[in-house]
């Protein structure tokens, strides 16, 4: 279809020659019509022995920074889109993208009072946000709210609180669904926090069921959703041999993870495993790990 991009494979390394190259041979189109932020597949899923198992899927990268960035930059947006915090009058005298900013601006005042609210009791954030700027938001098609991990989890509590502020401001059939969806998220963590690491059975279903509501919710109101939320359905089916996610840890080689993603902007999909190997181990000679 048009719009396709073709991967280069096997058999055809390079796609330049796809008019030109001996037929038969197998070719793999990546449809970007339907792509969210990926832009082709990973040719990390071709080694062999890596499969969904070998991943440390924990809950600060998967849904600190990925699942509630999405829901919190989706609630951002239907906020800025509606004018919720902007007046009809203030309204008639700005342009859309002085709206927008007023919005912006007027929800980073509702975040600072939530925090300055709180200060000194147990409820207080350990990590506060301390700006807010429409570059942090994504956009419509790709909300996002671009915090740190902490402070993103520590403003749970305010955007259940703001959800249920502007229900009933939000297009018909939105409202309910979406206090229920930031609600169900909110019961994940009640559970995880209070369950041991041995987490019964009882406690795994409920929290898989709250997470699958989460989901289909989300998804009803309109927002698109991140292979990090597929993640997380992985993380979840981990607990009984695992235990709970709470536990779970992988900032021990954190600090590799920047310099490999930019190994592997670089190495071609069909040499992908043996280039980011060969650089890799150059690279722990010279810097002496081994």
């Amino acid at each position: 279809m048009g719009g396709d991009r073709l991967d280069p494979q096997e058999g055809l390394p390079d796609v330049h020659q796809f008019e030109t190259a001996p037929i038969p041979f197998s070719v793999k189109f990546w449809r970007t019509s339907v792509q969210s932020r990926l832009l082709h597949r990973s040719p990390m899923w071709e080694m062999i022995g890596i499969t969904m198992f070998v991943f440390a899927i924990d809950l600060l990268h998967c849904v600190d920074l990925g699942i509630l960035q999405r829901l919190y930059g989706f609630i951002v947006w239907l906020c800025i889109t509606y004018n919720l915090f902007v007046s009809r009058d203030l309204e008639a005298l700005l342009s859309p993208a002085q709206c927008q900013q007023a919005g912006i601006d007027v929800l980073k005042g509702k975040i600072l009072n939530y925090y300055r609210a709180r200060r000194g009791t147990p409820e207080a954030a350990h990590t506060e946000l301390h700006d807010l700027t429409s570059g942090m938001l994504g956009s419509r098609e790709h909300p996002n709210f671009d915090a740190k991990g902490g402070e993103t989890r520590c403003l749970l509590p305010f955007f259940v609180g703001l959800v249920r502020e502007i229900s009933e401001q939000l297009p018909l059939g939105i409202g309910p669904k979406l206090v229920e969806c930031v609600d169900a998220v909110a019961n994940i963590y009640e559970i995880i926090e209070a369950e041991p690491r041995d987490m019964p059975e009882e406690a795994q279903r409920r929290l898989s069921a709250y997470y699958l509501r989460h989901v289909r919710l989300l998804m009803e109101c309109g927002c698109e959703l991140l292979p990090k939320h597929h993640l997380f359905w992985h993380c979840l089916c981990r607990i009984p041999r695992l235990g709970n996610p709470k536990k779970y840890s992988t900032y021990f080689d954190e600090n590799e993870n920047k310099w490999i993603a930019r190994v592997a902007r670089s190495a071609h999909r069909l040499t992908f495993p043996f280039t980011i190997y060969q650089k890799f181990r150059r690279s722990g000679r010279r810097l002496g790990l081994w």
